[in-house]
């Protein structure tokens, strides 16, 4: 009878104590709803922030920005590169002759008062870099297989010679200026008979280089006699140009000096 009594005891005893736990557990439950809930407009509203940022560094009015929401969800998202810009993917399917040109204005634009912060940067970060590493090489022509660079300064030039050698570089995906510069490069140097050493970025493999390249309209003897190069870029870019340079880039090698080219002036 002691023993039914015991147990009885022990009993009433520990269901307070389930009721305890279990409140504890739903309060436990409803807090973690609530955190998530908290943390998913949280991550909702910077994603919003995100988008009328974007919306407004490109100045798209509210259908465009509609449109390119649409365009990217659709075909173009799927075979384009991420970094595609919205006036180039509104530009690629624009409907009339005046509404692709307005959207290549408002590009070149864009790039062009995005190169002239580029290089305001880069003449700053080149000042500083010679502060700290004055006898530091710019361009590291020992990457190249090159002479060691001379102090002399060299001058711009827009006619190719007899042993010049350029670099040109590039990235696989949509880039709507590399391909009118390789193509002008690959005419010109083809005329003059100059070395074209072409860098790619963002080529995982040599396979990607080759699909890529078959692409582009190479002379298959160029490339065999290596008058034409195909290379991984692996940082050369960097190397050469420093941490702001970005394709398309041309850079002609005349000698010991080192020039940025624009392939379009070329005749």
């Amino acid at each position: 009878m002691k023993k039914s009594r015991l147990l009885w005891s022990i009993a009433f005893s520990f269901f307070p104590m389930l009721g305890s736990w279990a409140v504890e557990t739903g309060q436990t439950q409803i807090n973690a709803a609530t955190s998530q809930t908290t943390q998913a407009n949280a991550s909702e509203e910077v994603f919003s922030q995100s988008k009328r940022f974007i919306q407004s560094e490109w100045e798209l009015n509210d259908a465009e920005w509609q449109r390119y929401q649409l365009l990217m969800g659709g075909i173009r998202g799927s075979i384009s590169q991420p970094s595609l810009s919205p006036l180039e993917a509104l530009g690629i399917h624009a409907e009339t002759d005046e509404e692709q040109r307005g959207y290549a204005k408002r590009l070149a634009k864009v790039m062009h008062d995005d190169a002239e912060r580029v290089l305001a940067f880069a003449r700053v970060y080149q000042e500083e870099s010679n502060k700290l590493y004055p006898n530091a090489a710019i361009i590291d022509k020992a990457l190249l297989g090159l002479k060691a660079p001379a102090s002399t300064t060299a001058t711009a030039a827009n006619t190719l010679q007899k042993g010049d050698r350029i670099l040109f570089f590039t990235r696989i995906g949509q880039c709507l200026l590399c391909k009118p510069h390789l193509s002008a490069l690959v005419k010109a140097t083809q005329r003059a008979n100059v070395q074209l050493d072409v860098y790619i970025i963002g080529a995982d493999n040599d396979d990607a280089i080759r699909k890529w390249a078959a692409t582009q309209a190479f002379d298959r003897t160029r490339l065999s006699n290596k008058t034409l190069t195909l290379n991984h870029d692996q940082g050369t870019l960097t190397k050469l140009a420093g941490p702001t340079g970005t394709v398309p880039l041309s850079l002609l090698l005349r000698g010991t000096a080192t020039l940025a080219l624009n392939p379009l002036s070329l005749p």
